[in-house]
């Protein structure tokens, strides 16, 4: 569960961060910690488009067939499976997620 969790919030940020065009502006950065009995995962990444959001959730903007779009969704079914959460923001050109699990 964790992997998956770290893998979709991962192959998120990357792609993301991919699309910027001056590799001094692209970063992904991950901090994991254990705070008393939660784990808290943030991943921090620079985005060259804003994500789109519709009903409170972001969707996914690729035009190809396939299962997109179930990233973030998946990370969440997952954290509240271990009492946790998932929350999202992004400003300016930084997006960032935090997963906080409860063991």
């Amino acid at each position: 569960d964790l992997c998956a969790i770290l893998g979709n919030l991962l192959d998120n940020a990357l792609e993301a961060a991919k699309q910027i065009q001056e590799s001094e502006k692209r970063f992904v950065h991950l901090t994991i910690r254990r705070i008393n009995q939660m784990l808290v995962i943030k991943v921090e990444n620079s985005f060259a488009t804003a994500p789109v959001e519709k009903d409170g959730m972001y969707i996914t903007t690729k035009n190809e067939g396939g299962l997109h779009g179930w990233g973030l969704k998946s990370a969440r079914t997952l954290a509240e499976k271990y009492d946790g959460m998932v929350q999202t923001s992004h400003t300016g050109n930084t997006f960032q997620a935090v997963v906080t699990l409860c063991f």
